[in-house]
């Protein structure tokens, strides 16, 4: 069962006020060196800034968490200055970005549209939501699947009771709205908890 325009996920990058003196800045990346974030997006974000000022200014990623594991508190990293750029998932906190969340309900994002050009549309209503930050990225994991550990889902009735990861509260609504029981869990925990019972299956994008 693919939910193609059901529920998106959101990720977010933040830079801080810099200093002048700044040459190096610091990207806080949760993720292992090995993850598709830090050469589409780290390592390319570095070359750019490097060429664009004579290589007065570059981007160093720190990785695997070495600034703060997990992806919750990034946002906060950056508020408090233990990095200069971070990246994060608002679903993981949606009460703070409630209004970035709607990205995720059916219907929201037209038909033809991806949900970033929606995001980046809506930046004067949201942007309020990330104070103290300059948002500089927002895109969402389209389109989104399900994971079943054993259950044959083939209808809305099929998921009548059963336990499915979402990332975020607007997500639940949605699995709740089908007839599942949402269970609210960050990406790295799904493994174990599909292999102890612990959800029967995961809502999360295909990329």
């Amino acid at each position: 069962m693919t939910l193609k325009t059901t529920i998106l996920g959101t990720a977010l990058a933040v830079v801080t006020a810099l200093p002048l003196a700044a040459q190096e800045l610091k990207f806080a990346n949760f993720t292992p060196p090995f993850h598709t974030i830090n050469a589409s997006v780290i390592e390319k974000l570095n070359a750019d800034l490097s060429a664009a000022t004579d290589g007065s200014l570059t981007v160093r990623g720190y990785h695997g968490g070495e600034l703060g594991a997990g992806p919750v508190e990034q946002y906060i990293r950056a508020v408090q200055g233990v990095a200069d750029i971070t990246w994060g998932l608002p679903g993981y906190t949606s009460q703070q970005f409630e209004k970035t969340m709607i990205v995720e309900l059916p219907g929201v994002v037209p038909e033809g549209k991806s949900g970033a050009d929606a995001l980046c549309g809506a930046m004067d209503e949201i942007s309020s939501e990330f104070p103290g930050t300059v948002p500089v990225a927002l895109w969402t994991s389209e389109p989104n699947i399900m994971i079943m550990k054993d259950k044959v889902v083939r209808t809305p009735a099929d998921l009548e009771g059963l336990k499915i990861r979402v990332a975020g509260a607007t997500a639940g609504k949605v699995a709740e709205a089908l007839g599942a029981t949402p269970v609210q869990m960050p990406i790295n925990q799904v493994y174990n908890s599909l292999q102890t019972g612990l959800i029967d299956g995961v809502f999360t994008g295909v990329k």
